[in-house]
């Protein structure tokens, strides 16, 4: 058996899918954060090793050299990834490797080389307008500087905003800063400084997200209006890319990532905010995770674009 393997490596998680040479999916796995420009290349290595190990468990297989690994990373910028394939290769035990940035599977696998925008919340956000071999990137820049809409950005401002209710700064919400407290393991708001004070791991914050999402489903007023404030974040970046392109011509938006989940409340906001859009044809939600396209990659990486298409034509996401 001859084994093909598509990496998706984030600020959050690794995930690594498993398949054969005729593209069937053999086994899937899991590693931690592997973005090295945050992590460092040491965690991002464990991680990677992690996911590809974890992949030949739920396979039922042992470790074993394979043909071709592709890896895509939120540390890679797009089309730029052959400057990192020799890292990779360190330890990725593998006859060829591809590496390139994240974004590039999320727009190959839902729209193919159409024209696309390709909008990413997840820890971090980032735009991409992509043509075939050319692309206009907005945001991406990080926590600092920027990645406005994104986990981290919205469960920042959801614990802000529950140190304002403390403070009297905003209008009473025992709902929303209790569910935030409680999801961040703090007994009383001022706890917050002393939780976060020396943490540099960026999920921690970005977790503070999911309670947000989760009371606005349930029709919490301040975090409806935390969640329609991301989608403005990203609805600006969206209109950015927009007046960058020098087209006029319809395209697909393509929401990913954590906070943009199909029915998601960011994900509502922004399709009601992008509806009156006449530049935007539709909005597609991938069928496919980073990894099983990253997977077909592989395949088709080795001249197998039947059984690269045969995979993704599976439903399971």
């Amino acid at each position: 058996m001859t084994l093909f393997a598509g990496f998706d490596g984030g600020g959050t998680k690794t995930e690594c899918v498993l398949v054969n040479e005729k593209g069937e999916r053999l086994g899937r796995g899991f590693g931690g954060e592997s973005n090295f420009l945050f992590g460092g290349r040491e965690t991002a290595r464990k991680s990677t090793e992690d996911a590809l190990n974890n992949a030949f468990a739920d396979a039922g297989m042992s470790p074993r050299r394979l043909a071709c690994a592709y890896v895509s990373s939120a540390a890679i910028k797009t089309y730029c990834g052959q400057a990192h394939e020799a890292f990779f290769k360190e330890f990725i035990p593998c006859e060829k490797l591809v590496a390139e940035g994240d974004i590039y599977p999320i727009w190959f696998g839902a729209c193919g080389d159409r024209p696309a925008i390709v909008q990413v919340s997840g820890t971090g956000a980032i735009t991409y307008l992509f043509r075939k071999e050319d692309y206009i990137r907005v945001d991406g820049w990080g926590p600092a500087l920027g990645d406005e809409g994104s986990g981290y950005w919205l469960g920042l401002e959801a614990l802000r905003i529950t140190l304002r209710i403390y403070d009297g700064r905003h209008a009473p919400d025992d709902e929303f800063s209790v569910r935030l407290l409680k999801n961040m393991n703090a007994e009383k708001a001022v706890d917050l400084i002393g939780l976060l004070r020396h943490s540099q791991d960026r999920s921690i914050i970005a977790s503070a997200a999911r309670p947000v999402c989760e009371l606005a489903v349930n029709g919490n007023k301040t975090a409806l209006e935390l969640a329609d404030m991301a989608a403005q974040k990203l609805e600006t970046s969206i209109r950015a890319a927009l007046s960058r392109d020098k087209w006029t011509d319809t395209l697909s938006l393509v929401l990913w990532g954590g906070l943009l989940r199909k029915g998601s409340p960011v994900a509502v906001c922004l399709e009601k905010r992008m509806a009156g859009e006449r530049r935007i044809a539709d909005v597609v939600y991938p069928k496919h995770s980073a990894a099983v396209v990253s997977a077909a990659l592989a395949l088709r990486a080795c001249g197998l674009d039947k059984e690269a298409r045969s995979l993704l034509t599976e439903g399971e996401v």
